[in-house]
């Protein structure tokens, strides 16, 4: 991925950039010359001394709403990302997957500097496997193409396949 033609700007957020692909994210943008800033539930075990932490939950709108201020691209690597926890706990998938994203997408509506959301989704969102981790990422998916539709938010979806390697769990 070709990040200088995504972003404008040298202010960026990772939602989620304390976990697994997130933390890589901020490294590389960071390598980069990016001003990154790392909301997470959790502290980053990988934060560098020139990254800003923000501990947040992206079900709450005014914690993401002000996180986003003076940024100009989000990263989106947030949310419940096991399949069997998904299919087990399907309301938390739906709060932190859907309501997140939809928080998050508010929040750059309402911002306006905010140029390109990148969204880490899954090879599960256009399957028929996957249960509700596949339902919430296609949800997803639909929320953000109808944010670009509506609201010009330009977006660029992501669809992993199992990922492993450094920092995983």
């Amino acid at each position: 991925m070709k990040i200088k033609k995504l972003i404008n700007s040298k202010n960026v957020i990772v939602f989620g950039g304390a976990g697994f692909i997130g933390s890589h994210i901020s490294d590389y943008l960071t390598a980069a010359g990016y001003k990154v800033t790392i909301f997470d539930k959790n502290k980053s075990k990988f934060i560098k001394k020139n990254q800003t932490m923000v501990i947040g939950d992206i079900t709450n709108f005014y914690k993401v709403q002000k996180a986003i201020k003076n940024q100009k691209c989000v990263f989106h690597f947030a949310g419940v990302s096991d399949l069997e926890e998904s299919n087990l706990r399907p309301l938390k998938a739906i709060k932190f997957n859907i309501l997140g994203t939809a928080n998050i997408l508010e929040a750059i509506k309402k911002n306006q500097t905010v140029n390109r959301i990148v969204f880490a989704s899954s090879i599960y969102a256009r399957s028929k496997q996957g249960g509700f981790y596949s339902k919430t990422k296609r949800s997803c998916e639909s929320l953000i193409e109808n944010y670009n539709s509506q609201y010009n938010v330009n977006y660029t979806i992501l669809r992993f396949g199992s990922l492993y390697g450094l920092r995983a769990n």
